[in-house]
């Protein structure tokens, strides 16, 4: 088959083929959807002889289909047994406009479009006019060289942002690897990965300081987490665990150590907003030591 052609009556489309020997042939679909059959194709052709039919491989919106087409002779067959008042309005549509449109080109090929010639470039006529054309190309290089550097500083704000968000990024890793707290000094180790340079025994004074934590006055006691605190989600009270070098240490035995002061991540983002920075830190705590 050739290529496909659309004739339209009344909006309906009709598809017409030509076939290897140079005849029309009609989707019988389309001629019954026409005619008005009321039970399709399959319905209206069925009485129709072998040699007025056959099939024909078309391109559709659900890719290539076989489709049954009629010769002339079925479409006519068809008109006359059609039970709608325009079935001679259709062979007149027939025979006065797609017979002859068809006798005329000879073939069913799709134009092609014309493409559009290429536009010309009218050299300048003068010299201010050449002097305009080269202001109107500097501009549009220096526009498209700051777009691009705008692009380039994007780029590097992004940057910077993703430097910002990346010690808390960390602090969080290593705090979910502990189970949700790390100990006073990791904490201090934390601070100083986000620009905040406090040692251990620093960030212990600071944190007793302002009533996170008291110190235990029975020996060995240690530190533990003011209540409000521990309420706020800031600290924890982490039970510890210790060698026991008793009789049997050579058994792997070990015993309750005194429980442990940790920060969490909500703590550690406080501490990172209160303390702000080594300066303030050495200013409010003149106190020696380090981590």
């Amino acid at each position: 088959m050739s290529a496909l052609e659309l004739f339209t009556y009344e909006g309906i489309e009709v598809r017409v083929v030509l076939a290897l020997d140079g005849t029309p042939q009609f989707v019988a679909a389309d001629v019954a959807a026409v005619l008005g059959y009321a039970g399709g194709a399959r319905a209206a052709i069925a009485r129709l002889p072998e040699r007025m039919k056959g099939v024909a491989i078309l391109n559709t919106l659900g890719g290539q289909q076989k489709m049954t087409v009629l010769a002339e002779s079925g479409v006519n067959r068809l008109i006359m047994r059609a039970k709608t008042d325009r079935a001679e309005e259709v062979q007149d549509w027939l025979a006065e406009e797609v017979m002859p449109a068809i006798a005329a080109t000879g073939s069913y090929s799709i134009p092609t479009p014309r493409r559009p010639e290429p536009e010309r470039l009218a050299l300048p006529q003068s010299y201010a006019e050449a002097l305009r054309e080269l202001a109107a190309t500097v501009e549009q290089k220096d526009a498209a060289v700051a777009r691009a550097l705008a692009s380039e500083q994007r780029e590097v704000e992004a940057g910077m942002a993703i430097a910002e968000l990346t010690p808390a990024a960390e602090a969080w890793r290593e705090i979910a690897a502990n189970q949700g707290s790390v100990s006073v000094g990791d904490a201090a180790k934390m601070l100083a990965n986000a620009g905040i340079l406090i040692g251990q025994n620093r960030l212990f004074a600071w944190l007793e300081h302002h009533r996170w934590i008291y110190r235990v006055s029975a020996k060995g006691g240690g530190y533990r987490a003011m209540q409000s605190q521990v309420d706020a989600g800031r600290l924890v009270m982490k039970p510890q665990t210790r060698p026991d070098r008793g009789d049997d240490a050579r058994s792997g035995a070990r015993k309750i150590a005194p429980a442990q002061v940790q920060v969490t991540l909500k703590g550690v983002e406080k501490l990172l907003a209160e303390i702000g920075a080594e300066r303030i830190v050495q200013q409010v705590l003149p106190i020696g030591g380090g981590a």
